[in-house]
């Protein structure tokens, strides 16, 4: 009879080991499945963040938006004059010799240059300082580039 009462107690602890290994792996599996979305979560939340941090400065000043090529180093948003910061490049009218010392329109292929660069992308500008001429300078950035 204690060798029964031996065996049926063994019998139910290993039974009751395997169900403990079961509810185990179901906590194990619960807990990697919400670390899975936790970690996602984030991932999504940084990069809104990210997208929102880069185009605040732009928007409290109303610098987003479509923009015009005034030439390679000015753009018009919205009506304002944009001078691009720590750009300085030909005047759109400006002509240069090539090395044969013939002249082309370097001033205008600078300002298609960077119209094709922004195609129809939306501009976000965040002022540092104005120019002599009352324009804004400032730091653009466009399908990510600064």
């Amino acid at each position: 009879m204690e060798l029964v009462e031996a065996l049926l107690g063994t019998l139910a602890l290993f039974f009751l080991s395997l169900l403990d290994k079961k509810r185990e792996r179901k906590h194990r599996e619960a807990f990697e499945e919400i670390w899975r979305r936790k970690e996602a979560a984030k991932r999504v939340l940084l990069g809104l963040l990210s997208l929102f941090l880069l185009f605040l400065p732009a928007f409290g000043q109303g610098l987003v938006g479509r923009a015009s090529v005034v030439d390679g180093d000015t753009l018009e948003v919205h009506g304002q004059r944009i001078r691009l910061w720590g750009i300085d490049t030909v005047e759109s009218s400006q002509t240069c010799l090539d090395s044969r010392g013939k002249p082309w329109p370097c001033g205008r292929r600078a300002a298609f240059a960077l119209a094709d660069f922004i195609g129809q992308s939306p501009v976000a500008c965040t002022p540092k300082d104005t120019d002599r001429y009352g324009r804004v300078v400032a730091v653009c950035v466009v399908k990510g580039v600064v």
